[in-house]
């Protein structure tokens, strides 16, 4: 621009304003000047003006450009929402956003914000989840252009962090992480990696160690909320399939197992390692050895135990037991075991412990085992012929003991022996007695080849005499008895007892009820009539109310009336309600003719009692001279078995004889 013109000159002004800079007005003494042309490549601004008749000033004022502000664009949709979205910004702003992804089962993988490479947005933070949608934050740096928000999601897989302790840990069934080629995806410590997704049904076992308690949370990463509250267990029973399940939430889950040791037992005695022998039940009226123990057991403090045998069976199983000290039972706990369970009867000395088989729950697969936490050394058991009861004999560090082992109860006695052949069990052609406090309980005997108990005579006791004096008859249920002080042997046929003493028999008729006996001073033979009858009006009595009632003593006679010599078959009968004579009780005996004390004895008739029990009672009729008339003595009523409101009243009852 020239520093001089003359007045009505057209003056040019040419201007450059400084980078950023804006022009705002371009004035002469106070007079706009006028905007010719600008040229962009170059920032340059054309103005002029007329030149007055005087000086002039030029007064440029210029400003700071204003930033370009870019556009920002986005869409919402179904599944998700934008919150907080300029709709403009200049370029190099930071912009921060929120997403709200209202279909919980998705996760947003991406938002690009251009075409370019890297122009993508950085998610901040964790998202925040609520109730029905989770949050999002993002930012990106505006570029020098617009922009639109581009939004990629995906279903969002969560991960499940397992935590455990050396006694406990989560085992999970399925959401595991796997490779392109199938096989598990391991962390960096060499962990496999679970996922899941939201609503996904997940499937978990607690692997906890035998003796331990334990305790479970699953929180929740995003909330902190607790969810093992959520879980439910599936319980397959015995399928070995069950499990507890979750639905999946929508955040990542910490699923936490902590142990702690059972103490039930600290102190108690049943605690210990055990060595023990089987008790073959299977086999019958056999003789078995072991020269060392076939079992191993240990009980623990905190209720764990592990069993296992060297014998036929070849158990080796563990579960945990339960204790009742006041009986010393002991017993499985069913959802510890598998296969098998251990439960028994504690005792300081020798324990008896039973296996039983979970699968096939029967009385038959039940196998049996005496174990101690003594020293044990060999072992025989000698068991009878029908498999209900064993004795057993154990050398211990502290001699030989013998036990008596009842499968009915599964119950284990300590016993004594009284050998009166061999020294022991297993000694050929051993016999002796199975003893407790004096008293013989069996008697024991092996041909080298069968074993067997041998049950005590119910008639074993000691009977008075029924007539009030005379010495006491004593029988040991073994054959071996003594009247007074006269020991000798003796057999029984239906209650009457011979006694042989010194070489001389004598016979004895006892009543195991009453425990009393009578002398048969004169065994004869019947030689009078053979049937007898009585029938009464009232004789009778059922229900509350008397009713006609009858009597018939057959001798020598069967219950079809053919000859059976040596038996009575008697009948009692009541008039019933269906107007007929039915049976209070029959029964097809034994009798015994005493001549000389005209007596005729029926013995051992199973009848029922007052209470409504059952027993044998013996009855005994006096014979009339001529032999026409039997009469009841001693009893008043036949009552029926198991009903003490049915029964027939004999007192003195006289039965005659029928032609």
């Amino acid at each position: 621009m020239a520093e001089s013109a003359k007045a009505g000159d057209e003056g040019p002004l040419s201007i450059v304003p400084a980078e950023g800079m804006e022009i705002v007005t371009v004035h002469y003494n106070e007079e706009p000047c006028t905007f010719v042309s600008s040229d962009a490549e170059t920032n340059t601004f054309n103005y002029t003006f007329t030149m007055p008749a005087s000086d002039v000033t030029l007064n440029i004022e210029v400003r700071e450009m204003a930033p370009t502000e870019y556009s920002i664009y986005y869409d919402n949709s179904d599944t998700f929402n934008f919150v907080n979205v300029p709709q403009s910004a200049v370029s190099g702003t930071e912009i921060t956003f929120y997403v709200n992804v209202t279909d919980l089962s998705l996760g947003i993988t991406s938002i690009a914000y251009g075409s370019e490479l890297g122009e993508f947005c950085k998610q901040e933070g964790d998202v925040k989840l609520q109730p029905d949608y989770k949050l999002y934050t993002f930012k990106f740096t505006m570029p020098a252009h617009d922009v639109s928000l581009d939004v990629t999601t995906a279903t969002e897989y969560n991960d499940i962090t397992l935590e455990g302790d050396d006694y406990a840990y989560i085992n999970m069934l399925n959401a595991l992480v796997k490779d392109d080629n199938g096989d598990p995806v391991l962390d960096e410590d060499g962990n496999k990696m679970y996922r899941g997704f939201y609503n996904q049904v997940v499937q978990f076992t607690y692997e906890v160690d035998l003796g331990y308690n334990y305790s479970v949370t699953i929180v929740g990463k995003r909330t902190g909320t607790h969810y093992e509250d959520q879980t439910i267990f599936e319980d397959n029973g015995w399928d070995f399939n069950s499990y507890w399940t979750l639905v999946m939430p929508a955040e990542p889950l910490t699923m936490t197992i902590k142990s702690s040791e059972k103490n039930d037992f600290v102190g108690k005695a049943l605690v210990g390692n055990y060595k023990g022998f089987f008790i073959n039940t299977t086999q019958l009226g056999k003789l078995e050895r072991y020269d060392a123990t076939t079992l191993e057991a240990e009980i623990k403090s905190n209720t764990a135990f592990s069993v296992k045998t060297t014998d036929a069976n070849k158990f080796d199983f563990q579960g945990m037991i339960s204790y009742d000290e006041s009986t010393k039972q002991f017993a499985y706990n069913a959802a510890s075991c598998e296969f098998y369970g251990l439960s028994g009867r504690y005792d300081d000395e020798m324990t008896v412990a039973w296996v039983s088989n979970l699968l096939e729950d029967m009385p038959d697969n039940v196998r049996f085992y005496i174990m101690s936490k003594n020293d044990l050394s060999s072992f025989i058991s000698a068991g009878n012929a029908g498999g209900s009861k064993y004795l057993l004999e154990v050398k211990t560090s502290t001699g030989t003991a013998y036990y008596l082992f009842e499968r009915e109860g599964y119950q284990l006695t300590k016993v004594d022996m009284e050998f009166t052949n061999g020294e022991s069990l297993g000694d050929a052609s051993a016999t002796g007695f199975v003893m407790k406090e004096g008293e013989k309980l069996l008697q024991y005997t092996y041909d080298g080849s069968t074993t067997n108990l041998i049950e005590k005579g119910k008639e074993a006791g000691s009977y008075k005499p029924a007539s009030g004096s005379g010495d006491e008859l004593v029988l040991d249920g073994f054959g071996g008895g003594k009247i007074g002080t006269k020991e000798g042997t003796y057999t029984i046929s239906d209650g009457i007892v011979t006694l042989t003493c010194d070489g001389q028999e004598t016979k004895y008729n006892i009543d195991m009820n009453a425990k009393t006996y009578s002398p048969i001073a004169d065994e004869g033979e019947w030689n009078g009539p053979t049937d007898f009858y009585v029938e009464g009006s009232q004789l009778a009595h059922d229900g509350g109310k008397d009713v006609k009632g009858c009597i018939k003593i057959s001798i020598d006679k069967n219950a079809i009336g053919n000859p059976d010599k040596g038996k009575a078959y008697f009948v009692a009968q009541y008039w019933s309600s269906s107007y007929k004579f039915e049976d209070v009780l029959s029964a097809l005996v034994t009798y015994v003719y005493d001549p000389s004390a005209k007596t005729l004895t029926l013995s051992q008739i199973g009848a029922g009692t007052a209470d409504g029990g059952y027993g044998r009672i013996d009855i005994v009729l006096s014979v009339s001279d001529d032999k026409r008339t039997l009469t009841f003595t001693g009893i008043d009523r036949i009552y029926a078995q198991f009903n003490g409101s049915r029964y027939v009243t004999v007192t003195d009852l006289a039965v005659p004889a029928q032609e």
